[in-house]
């Protein structure tokens, strides 16, 4: 089913500068990611967020086991969206992101989702979730994207899905959403993991049996599985 695609979730204003994106990862190794989430929680914005004397400092001093949950988090959106994503744009390395889901061993794919990817059909915004949630939750297992799903939702709605921007989460960290859907476990965790990624990539539809904020809602027919959709 066509549909006009959604606006890249970063557009140029949103962007790292070339430049600074080159001299964060000479200075900070494979650092960056937590470096440059540092800088953002302190609220250094814009394209070119500090020099390289702060860089520096920041990537000497840093340890991931000491950062914040919610600059972890942000860590790992960078790390999924990759230095050149943040810098060129989600769409102008669809591309690669497509080739690191595929051979992401964290992630589990059915086979009609895994044509579905390699065809270009499924949002950045869903592979870039993807990638972080295989980061933050150890691993994530897929089992609905556009193949196999209805075109319609039960309300009569159009899916998500049908537009290659929604997929279906049957476990993540290896445990099954079925049966643990229990406030404080893995399915909360995953649903508070999402909702710490940066406001453009936050879904529309964050559905299980939890209703928490924000995009989240609760439907008794998701108790096997977490429904994200942009």
């Amino acid at each position: 089913m066509a549909s006009q695609p959604l606006p890249d979730p970063l557009p140029p204003g949103s962007r790292l500068d070339a430049a600074f994106a080159r001299m964060l990862v000479r200075t900070a190794g494979p650092r960056w990611p937590l470096v440059l989430a540092t800088l953002r929680a302190q609220g250094k914005s814009g394209a070119a967020p500090a020099g390289k004397a702060t860089i520096r400092k920041l990537a000497t001093g840093l340890g991931e086991a000491g950062a914040e949950e919610r600059v972890q988090a942000l860590a790992d959106y960078h790390r999924a969206a990759g230095i050149e994503g943040l810098t060129r744009g989600l769409a102008a390395v669809k591309r690669r992101l497509i080739e690191r889901v595929l051979s992401n061993s964290k992630i589990s794919i059915y086979a009609g989702g895994r044509s579905d990817v390699a065809s270009g059909s499924i949002d950045v915004r869903v592979l870039v979730t993807m990638l972080y949630l295989a980061e933050r939750q150890g691993s994530v297992s897929v089992t609905s994207l556009t193949t196999g799903h209805g075109v319609f939702t039960k309300s009569g709605n159009v899916s998500l899905h049908s537009y290659g921007r929604a997929m279906d989460i049957a476990a993540v960290g290896g445990v099954s959403i079925f049966g643990n859907q229990q406030p404080g476990g893995v399915t909360e965790g995953a649903l508070r993991n999402v909702l710490m990624m940066p406001a453009e990539l936050r879904p529309k539809e964050l559905i299980s049996l939890f209703a928490i904020g924000g995009p989240s809602f609760a439907l008794a027919d998701h108790a096997d599985h977490i429904h994200v959709g942009y």
